[in-house]
């Protein structure tokens, strides 16, 4: 989740993906609408049944709690956002799998700042069913891991862990949400003895095949019961995803060794919803309002808004010491003889928005730091 590859917008990751995934099922006659090559025009009405409505029904939701970091419970109410599961990747949601579901409040906590939804799903296995992803094909995971798009972000991680690492701590390191590897092939250049985590089949085996590291199919919590220990565990555009996200920080210090460093790289929520408006505003119309959606069930799925506050909270609550947060750099297209002037463009806008974020005085806390990276230490 979160990782993108090249020709893929920036803005809607996984829906190019999806749509190849569909047309492969087309081509094969077993997708939705599957013709046959003779049938074209007015024959296709009269050979083809019309289909029968599919049944609807409204997701059911509950309430999502206290606040998931501080444990707060004065919330105040932000804005909107919609479960949009429409389209055939969304199948196996069954009666569900359609928008015309009842939008919902993202709350922020009035005391850390973080924010969540105000309801969540109801069904225990949703969140599991969103990020089974079946569509993932083997040249656009294999397109995933050559890409440079996020090398920036990648370097940035190793090098703030190896100013970190204290003496004696092993040069060892989990990546958590580990996706195609990419983030594990930089790493054991940069001299690392890496491990990935990846829950989901395909790009776990790509990953394993791809780097020839090892690639663990489960849990933190599963891995903290093997008695497994690094010098470092990374989460890059991962935690954003987990509901309840404090718990899971907290099993990844007990991953790590006395001394150990643990890596998290998140948007900067407040700053993402701004960014979103921003991009609706430059290109009005319903695609542009579906493609920049930021909730349950639609283009990002984030069910965590980490402020700055709150993500430094939520490290320090599960027991991490010498917690920094700073801005963290952004997803761009490389040079490449493929890349067009457009992407040129965005590219030094995001490189010059990033560092502007650094060097001005308040930069951290203001709309040009659109993503946050976290440092902690586990003190033993």
């Amino acid at each position: 989740m979160g990782r993108r590859g090249p020709g893929l917008s920036l803005s809607n990751p996984v829906r190019p993906v999806q749509d190849a995934y569909l047309r492969g099922l087309r081509a094969a006659g077993t997708g939705p609408r599957a013709v046959d090559a003779g049938t074209q025009g007015d024959d296709l009405a009269m050979t083809t049944p019309p289909a029968a409505a599919p049944h609807r029904e409204t997701l059911p939701m509950v309430p999502s709690g206290p606040c998931w970091v501080c444990g707060g419970t004065s919330m105040a109410r932000v804005f909107l956002s919609q479960i949009d599961l429409e389209g055939s990747y969304h199948d196996q949601f069954g009666p569900y799998a359609h928008a015309d579901h009842p939008d919902y409040w993202v709350v922020r906590c009035r005391s850390c700042g973080f924010g969540q939804p105000e309801t969540m799903p109801a069904p225990e296995n949703f969140f599991d069913l969103l990020y089974a992803q079946p569509w993932w094909l083997q040249e656009t995971l294999e397109a995933e891991f050559t890409n440079p798009y996020k090398d920036a972000v990648f370097g940035a991680v190793l090098d703030g862990l190896e100013r970190r690492r204290a003496p004696g701590v092993p040069k060892t390191l989990l990546d958590v949400g580990t996706h195609v590897g990419r983030f594990l092939h930089l790493a054991r250049q940069a001299g690392w003895e890496a491990e990935g985590a990846e829950l989901n089949p395909l790009p776990a085996e790509f990953a394993a095949r791809k780097t020839g590291l090892k690639i663990h199919q489960s849990r933190a919590q599963d891995l903290v019961n093997l008695g497994l220990r690094f010098g470092a565990v990374t989460m890059t555009d991962v935690l954003e995803h987990i509901p309840r996200p404090a718990p899971l920080v907290g099993q990844l210090r007990e991953l790590l060794h006395p001394g150990g460093v643990v890596a998290i790289k998140v948007p900067h929520g407040t700053m993402q919803r701004v960014k979103e408006r921003v991009r609706v505003a430059r290109h009005p119309g319903r695609e542009a309002r579906r493609a920049h959606r930021i909730g349950v069930g639609t283009n990002y799925v984030h069910v965590n808004h980490f402020s700055v506050a709150s993500l430094r909270e939520c490290l320090e609550r599960a027991g991490f010491r010498q917690v920094r947060v700073v801005p963290a750099p952004p997803e761009y297209i490389h040079p490449a003889p493929t890349r067009t002037r457009g992407q040129a463009a965005a590219a030094l806008f995001r490189l010059g928005v990033y560092h502007a974020s650094r060097l001005i005085p308040g930069g951290l806390h203001s709309p040009l730091c659109l993503h946050l990276q976290a440092f902690g230490v586990n003190p033993g």
